[in-house]
């Protein structure tokens, strides 16, 4: 959507704010996009506002209960996170777990470096502002930190996967460059059979919030369903 804006306007844009956002369902190899947007000024002058909105979470809740856990702290190295997730480099966007308080908080560490694979092609020359940490891989890496607190949880069958399907009051602070480890606060707000809302923060060890999440929506599939179709040749 962002680059689609900025082709649009004619101008580069960086995405600082997402309002609400729903997922229907997941993209495979060979589907074709397309994006239907409205791009508006906004209050402020430098900033644009996208459209149109998406849907937000809907259904009765039950706030999660602690009841049946021990209050204790987990940490885990890189070896078990990667045991716990199903992205492999250089989607795996996560390297630990420096803190895991059952059942519903967690905090997850990403080490940013400039040998990552989005600043392949940078061109020659380009200012440290042009290494600051895209917006999508941001999302991605805090949507991981969930997942192992989902897994870490049991907040769902093993076989399932979780999958973000909305999202609410994503604000981008200030960028990660490299050199930064990034700290996902991640708390579990509420929790219902396979749906789960999740809320919370990354962080820079210099201190600066990079996103901000005010509702991150998951729901629990059957990992079977999420693959393609098989192709029937006739």
């Amino acid at each position: 959507m962002r680059q689609a804006a900025a082709s649009a306007l004619g101008t580069q844009l960086r995405l600082c704010r997402i309002d609400r956002a729903r997922f229907a369902r997941p993209l495979f190899e060979g589907d074709a996009l397309e994006l239907s947007l409205r791009v508006t000024p906004a209050r402020t002058r430098a900033w644009w506002r996208c459209g149109p909105a998406g849907c937000g979470p809907t259904g009765s809740w039950r706030r999660n209960s602690p009841s049946r856990w021990g209050r204790r702290w987990t940490m885990l190295d890189h070896a078990q996170v990667r045991a716990r997730l199903r992205q492999r480099p250089p989607m795996l966007l996560l390297d630990t777990v420096r803190e895991f308080s059952p059942p519903d908080a967690l905090v997850a560490t990403k080490a940013v470096t400039g040998g990552e694979d989005c600043y392949r092609d940078m061109a020659p020359g380009a200012g440290i502002g042009g290494f600051a940490y895209p917006a999508v891989l941001l999302l991605e890496s805090f949507g991981q930190a969930v997942s192992l607190l989902w897994s870490l949880a049991e907040l769902g069958p093993a076989e399932e996967v979780p999958l973000m399907v909305g999202i609410r009051g994503l604000v981008y602070g200030a960028p990660a460059l490299p050199g930064d480890v990034l700290e996902h606060h991640v708390r579990l707000s509420h929790h219902s059979g396979g749906v789960g809302e999740f809320t919370g923060q990354t962080r820079t060890a210099r201190g600066g919030t990079v996103v901000s999440v005010g509702s991150m929506l998951v729901v629990s599939r059957p990992s079977h369903t999420l693959l393609p179709s098989p192709t029937v040749s006739v």
